[in-house]
């Protein structure tokens, strides 16, 4: 299959509306049940629907598992620097 049509594929169908079109949300809160009882969402910086679905988009594209998204280049620049020390100690103890 090509790129092309594995893309138009992999693009999820909008529940709500049945837009074929992914929403942009731009909200910065959710709505909660109570205190960390949310539908998944609670706070758009740790995340949010919009990017979820580009992170799923991209890692089928890629051919991985998971993938991540970023507001920054430093937020990604750091999470790539936290993952490293993270394995650094693992092999110093290994």
């Amino acid at each position: 299959m090509s790129t092309i049509t594995q893309l138009i594929h992999s693009i999820p169908v909008d529940e709500l509306t049945g837009a074929i079109a992914v929403p942009i949300y731009q909200t910065s809160t959710f709505v909660q049940e109570a205190p960390g009882v949310n539908k998944g969402f609670d706070y758009a910086r740790t995340n949010n629907p919009t990017r979820e679905t580009l992170e799923k988009i991209i890692a089928e594209l890629e051919g991985g598992v998971k993938a991540s998204a970023f507001a920054s280049g430093l937020a990604a620049r750091l999470t790539l620097r936290d993952q490293l020390l993270i394995w650094a100690v693992n092999m110093c103890w290994d």
